[in-house]
């Protein structure tokens, strides 16, 4: 069972981030939630249970996502924030205090992501169709992508690949779409961003990048808003208010042809994920009817059928995890399948029970996270609860 700990306030918590930066650098497991306006960082112990070390209040703002970044300067975490205002709040933990605050969005901000790989690239998308690229050592508005073939309402979720120099982002107009990072274009961007100015010192604005065109796109994974999207390797598993996860692979045609994300080798630079690489291009319009990708699996998840429920990864891509409207959080291994990724094998799921809540409306699971080393989970919920799992690797 796990152990439970409730906020301050009674409303819904709808994120969660473990600190994957200091995990990697001392091993210590710290995260933190985001609900209604307060943020909270948590501390976890080695006899398993945890403790609120921080708390940061907005009284205007309902905060939707978060995410870990740090100062390239003197090392301290960064918390980085954003909801319905549209505003980025970034906090400097080990003070308690924004060391930074920027509106660019026209909306409120759904999601947000830090690249594991380069703690000072954000990603953040919004509720007026566009999903934008920071850069947080200059907090510079690197580039927008929207426009002709973007997202048409809302984008909900953004997630970026773990090695290569994709985005994909996924909204409410049922679209899931692929961007790439390594344009000339956005590498010429993302170089002037590391040494841009701030235009209160020289007078002089950056001249932000305009995609308006994905490498890759459909509409037809999902008949619903699609709520979360991960990379897994080169497939994408997302999830929609259909009561199942579909694990899927984008492809260059209808005859399936798998895109190859791998092959001729360009010059090193900082915004490129991975050295050496680039990706081919795809020989499909965005908007095409066709199908163009190729449905590896579907993971059923029962009492599901709303949106904003997102399910998570642990690092290594083992585990899924995903809760429900009735409190119960599904635990997949993703190890169980083949090694061609052409289909399943069997799947070992196992169901925990959260403690029982004040309300049933307080039972909906929003957001799952796993630590540095997949051996916990925390699960927030309606009603302001906050739940911390140990486990053994399956």
């Amino acid at each position: 069972m796990g152990i439970a700990n409730e906020e301050s306030h009674p409303n819904n918590i709808y994120g969660i981030s473990f600190n994957h930066f200091i995990a990697r650098s001392c091993g210590e497991d710290v995260f933190a939630t985001c609900g209604d306006k307060t943020l909270t960082v948590y501390e976890c112990h080695s006899d398993g249970s945890f403790h609120a070390c921080i708390s940061y209040s907005d009284p205007d703002e309902v905060f939707y996502s978060c995410d870990w970044s740090y100062c390239s300067t003197t090392g301290n975490p960064w918390l980085i924030a954003a909801g319905k205002k549209g505003r980025i709040r970034v906090i400097d933990t080990m003070v308690g205090q924004a060391v930074q605050t920027f509106i660019s969005h026209g909306g409120a901000i759904n999601d947000l992501k830090i690249n594991q790989n380069n703690a000072h690239m954000l990603l953040t998308a919004s509720k007026d169709s566009s999903i934008r690229l920071w850069n947080l050592t200059t907090f510079t508005l690197v580039a927008i992508f929207a426009g002709i073939e973007g997202h048409r309402d809302e984008v909900v979720s953004v997630s970026f690949h773990q090695s290569l120099p994709y985005f994909v982002s996924s909204g409410i107009d049922y679209a899931i779409k692929i961007w790439k990072l390594n344009t000339e274009q956005m590498i010429e961007a993302w170089n002037r961003s590391n040494v841009y100015i701030s235009k209160f010192k020289h007078g002089c604005q950056f001249r932000t990048e305009h995609v308006h065109v994905p490498f890759f796109s459909t509409r037809d994974i999902h008949h619903n808003y699609v709520d979360c999207v991960e990379w897994f390797g080169d497939l994408i598993i997302s999830r929609s208010c259909e009561e199942e996860i579909i694990i899927w692979k984008p492809c260059k045609n209808v005859q399936n042809q798998s895109i190859d994300l791998l092959a001729e080798n360009i010059p090193q630079n900082d915004l490129c994920l991975n050295e050496d690489i680039d990706v081919m291009p795809l020989n499909v319009e965005p908007n095409s009817t066709r199908k163009n990708f190729k449905i590896i699996g579907r993971i059923p998840v029962e009492k599901s059928d709303v949106w904003y429920i997102r399910f998570a990864m642990d690092r290594m891509r083992d585990l899924l995890a995903i809760g429900n409207t009735e409190g119960a959080i599904l635990l997949v291994d993703l190890k169980s399948m083949a090694t061609n990724c052409e289909l399943f094998k069997e799947v070992h799921i196992e169901r925990m029970k959260i403690p029982p809540h004040q309300s049933v409306s307080s039972k909906y699971v929003r957001q799952i996270g796993f630590n540095y080393n997949g051996t916990s989970l925390v699960a927030v919920t309606d009603g302001s609860h906050v739940i911390k799992y140990d486990f053994n690797r399956i």
